[in-house]
Parts: C-alpha cells; sequence; structure tokens
C-alpha cells in the first residue's frame, strides 16, 4: 500500500511538473513575441519620425525655392508669351502696353503703368480696327497684333 501511495504521488508530482514546464514555455513564448512586438513597434516609430523630418525639410525648402511664374521670352524663341492685361492691372507690362498704344496715336495719357479708363477706351478701339472681339481686355492675340513689327 506504501509504494501505490508513493507512485501515486510521484506521478502526480511529475504531472504537475510538466504542467509547470508547460506554462513557463508559454510564458517565454509570450515574453518573445512581446518583446518583438515592441522592437518592431519602436523601429516603426523611428521610421515614422525620420520620414515626418524628412518631409518637414522638403516643405522648408520647397517654401523657400517657392517664386512666382516668370515667364521668360526666349531669344532664339519666335513665340512671345504674353500676358492678359486687364482694367487694374499694373506695372511694367501695363507700361509697355500704353507705350505701344501711344505710338498708334490710339492713347494720350501719361505712361504711368496703370490699366484705367483711358487705356481700355484705347485697348476697344485697337481690337475694333483689327477685327477683335472688343472688351478692353488686351489678350494675348491684341498684344500680339500691337507688338507687331
Amino acid at each position: 500500500m506504501k509504494t501505490l501511495k508513493l507512485l501515486t504521488i510521484t506521478g502526480l508530482l511529475s504531472i504537475s511538473t510538466l504542467n509547470a514546464q508547460e506554462h513557463h514555455d508559454k510564458t517565454d513564448k509570450r515574453t518573445k513575441n512581446v518583446q518583438q512586438h515592441q522592437e518592431v513597434k519602436k523601429e516603426l516609430k523611428s521610421k515614422h519620425a525620420k520620414a515626418q523630418h524628412s518631409k518637414q525639410k522638403k516643405q522648408v525648402q520647397i517654401k523657400k525655392n517657392h517664386k512666382k511664374k516668370v515667364y521668360v521670352e526666349k531669344k532664339h524663341s519666335k513665340k512671345r508669351v504674353f500676358t492678359t492685361l486687364k482694367r487694374g492691372d499694373q506695372g511694367p507690362k501695363v507700361r509697355e502696353l500704353q507705350r505701344g498704344l501711344k505710338q498708334k496715336r490710339l492713347y494720350q495719357g501719361r505712361v504711368d503703368g496703370v490699366f484705367g479708363k483711358g487705356v481700355k477706351r484705347a485697348v476697344k478701339k485697337f481690337q475694333r480696327r483689327h477685327n477683335l472681339y472688343a472688351d478692353g481686355i488686351a489678350g494675348a492675340k491684341t498684344l500680339r497684333l500691337l507688338y507687331k513689327k
């Protein structure tokens, strides 16, 4: 009887030891998985931070390099890019328009670089004389004819 009890106790101890070992193995696997997950998470955060920094750096460069589009007339190019001019516009392009209209004796005002009533009236006269739609806006067709030699 003692032997049977001893064998039963020994068997129970063996089973509980095996269960404990299995539990320990599962815990080790979970720990490894959690550690791997944390490492991957850190790596992704690091890559994300680098990407954000790079993106911000590029945006700063774009802002530094961002300028108004300027159309340059190439010397070897026969075509000229014209900017549409209308009432209220100001600047050297308007001054050039005023000079052109003055040479054609359509504009009597000052060459001041301001597209006002007088310039609009002169542009309309020019457009009517050349069978263009007379809207008083100096578009590409109007300017091309005006500056034509």
